[in-house]
């Protein structure tokens, strides 16, 4: 019988940014249930919020299936008054330094209490994770919370020709300097891939399997999306989730009043919503979004039409496969680097194509048909959730 000193312990180390927390943590969930002991971290700063809208959240460890999974925020030393409008690199900086420091005392903490860490997994823009697991002999994994595709060069096979505006923005010399911080990061994590024994994608097979198969030829790839619909068929009891503002449950009240497939002439303002129960909501016809990879992810799972209004960063490439690949929707533009100025007629036009006709109804055809299929994987002995399972037996194992 295994007790908290004997299980298996693997530390999570989230980036900031609700984008970023949401995922590893549904990881996170899906670990612990399959008997693992999970520790969820992520720097103080974005901690002390997710405390103030999450008060299961503990360091004491809460019962997850067969194992457990306990909170432990790193401490970044950071005065979010003293920095104010400094941006992204002032902090960036700062948290690596004291990052690290602080990171190993919570690793040799945990062994001197007995339950020594087996396993570091890391997101995107922390890089520096992988090294200090390296420097202690700690093999480190990779939760790489953007799609499949844009690991993949324009010249490589398996991915449609991607226009100069259709590019990550991260990627382009002339991104906003505000990204800039963000680009030096990414690019420090591809680097540190050799550092990495496991690649996990928040994606599932049947959606992007060519660029799967090419790409775990080159990396050690498990796709194991969609993240949320797992976590909540392998933990189905949670309330804990990363967000830091408390969702507003009255539009779900309102949704509940409107027909299904609704072409609602009314709309309804909330601060934030539980944004995966709403896609899931019979009433809702389309989702207009800013196309992150959560949200895309999130409207994909749950069969639901999209017109897409990237504004940077993966945004513009997941748009392009949302309408082009994936035949789920519309765009409404291009990205920052096509100049374009959008306006009301092509809001309108995008919205009476996904909504209306033969094309609106392709496109619901073919929504319904990707959510089946990630009903599939994410069930018992479906790709997501045996990647997962694999993982941990490969722990078990060594």
């Amino acid at each position: 019988m295994e007790t908290e000193n004997t299980i298996i312990h693997v530390l999570l180390i989230s980036s900031t940014g609700q984008g970023n927390v949401n995922p590893m943590l549904r990881l996170g969930k899906c670990l612990a249930s399959k008997g693992l002991l999970v520790t969820f971290s992520t720097p103080q700063s974005h901690g002390k919020e997710m405390l103030k809208t999450n008060p299961n959240i503990t360091n004491e460890p809460i019962q997850v299936g067969d194992g457990k999974l306990r909170f432990q925020f790193l401490d970044d030393e950071w005065d979010e008054n003293e920095h104010k409008g400094e941006g992204l690199q002032a902090y960036a900086n700062p948290l690596e330094r004291v990052g690290k420091k602080n990171l190993l005392l919570m690793i040799k903490e945990h062994e001197e209490l007995g339950h020594p860490v087996s396993r570091l997994i890391n997101n995107p823009f922390i890089p520096w994770i992988p090294e200090v697991g390296e420097s202690l002999g700690i093999p480190c994994a990779l939760l790489w919370v953007q799609s499949c595709a844009i690991t993949i060069d324009v010249q490589l096979p398996c991915c449609p020709t991607l226009k100069y505006y259709e590019m990550p923005t991260l990627l382009s010399p002339t991104s906003p300097p505000y990204t800039i911080s963000l680009k030096t990061e990414m690019l420090r994590q591809q680097k540190n891939l050799p550092n990495t024994f496991c690649i996990f994608m928040e994606t599932f097979q049947d959606l992007e399997l060519e660029l799967i198969e090419y790409m775990s030829k080159i990396c050690p790839i498990k796709p194991v999306g969609p993240l949320f619909k797992l976590s909540s068929i392998l933990y189905p009891d949670s309330t804990i989730t990363g967000d830091i503002i408390k969702a507003d449950d009255i539009c779900m009240d309102w949704l509940y009043t409107q027909p299904p497939s609704s072409l609602e002439n009314r709309g309804k303002f909330v601060q934030w919503s539980p944004q995966e129960h709403v896609l899931a909501h019979k009433s809702i016809g389309c989702f207009v979004t800013h196309c992150g990879w959560n949200s895309s992810m999130e409207a994909i799972a749950n069969g639901v039409a999209v017109v897409g209004f990237p504004q940077f960063g993966d945004q513009v490439i997941n748009a392009k496969f949302l309408e082009d690949v994936f035949g789920v929707g519309a765009r409404l533009r291009k990205g920052d680097n096509a100049n374009i100025v959008l306006g009301r007629d092509e809001i309108e036009k995008c919205l009476v194509e996904v909504l209306s006709g033969s094309k609106g109804v392709e496109i619901k055809d073919n929504a319904l048909k990707l959510k089946v299929k990630a009903e599939m994987v994410v069930a018992n002995k479906g790709s997501s959730q045996q990647n997962i399972e694999d993982f941990v037996n490969q722990l078990r194992n060594l």
